[in-house]
């Protein structure tokens, strides 16, 4: 899922690493209390390597090893670094694995926050919210689709990740994945509304305009090639 767009992204200023420092031998009678007779309680604080324990949840998260220990590690660099806007979109990557889309929706949003013109941030929120967004079906709205006010059904999930798509372009207009996740979210709106068959055509052509924007760059790129001509096919049998 996200795991396998991430490798592009995120790792850079701040890097991502974190690892707890073992406790050395003669220091640990004094940071043990017995237990049960088997377990202790750590009496002093340990240090934390925060950009090991970033690289370590990172590594969890695109591994695709342990998402639920990526949560763990993450939540304490969060502890540690309130303001860590990568170890936030992280988690937000781990929780959208996990299926918890409301969670990692809040963990984007975090990231947002801090760091309001990161386009990373805003594609992994669209990314999470088309996810949420195949397979239901909530609130419904009118919205108007491309420039020329052609309107048409679009449900909750494909309207928010739509938003953040055209943001992430909006910050970074060459962002390949951003663009290619505004053609994925009009395929998407354009499979949902099975009952006009112009705007459902109208909204496929949409989706390829945005593909044909990565093949001028990237002529003979297979995955959009094939997202395009799927697209096609798609609108080709609309009303047979």
């Amino acid at each position: 899922m996200l795991k396998k767009v991430a490798m592009a992204l995120l790792i850079g200023a701040s890097c991502l690493t974190f690892q707890i420092n073992p406790v050395a031998a003669e220091d640990f009678e004094d940071l043990k209390n017995p237990h049960s007779g088997f377990f202790y309680i750590i009496t002093k604080p340990v240090d934390v390597n925060i950009k090991q324990q970033m690289e370590r949840a990172y590594n969890l998260i695109m591994e695709g090893k342990d998402y639920d220990m990526a949560v763990a590690v993450l939540d304490e660099v969060i502890k540690l670094d309130p303001e860590n806007s990568e170890a936030y979109m992280l988690r937000g990557l781990a929780r959208t694995e996990l299926k918890e889309y409301d969670k990692a929706d809040k963990n984007y949003e975090s990231a947002i926050k801090i760091e309001p013109n990161n386009p990373t941030f805003y594609y992994y929120r669209a990314m999470s919210r088309l996810y949420q967004g195949y397979d239901k079906k909530i609130n419904s709205q009118t919205v108007n689709i491309g420039a020329d006010n052609q309107y048409i059904w679009v449900y909750q999930y494909d309207r928010l990740a739509l938003q953040h798509f055209k943001k992430a372009v909006e910050l970074a207009p060459y962002y390949v994945d951003a663009i290619v996740g505004l053609g994925d979210c009009y395929c998407s709106i354009a499979e949902k509304n099975n009952n006009n068959a112009d705007k459902r055509r109208y909204v496929y052509r949409t989706a390829i305009g945005e593909y044909n924007k990565i093949l001028v760059l990237f002529p003979n790129h297979q995955i959009v090639l094939t997202k395009k001509a799927d697209a096609q096919q798609a609108m080709g049998n609309i009303g047979n």
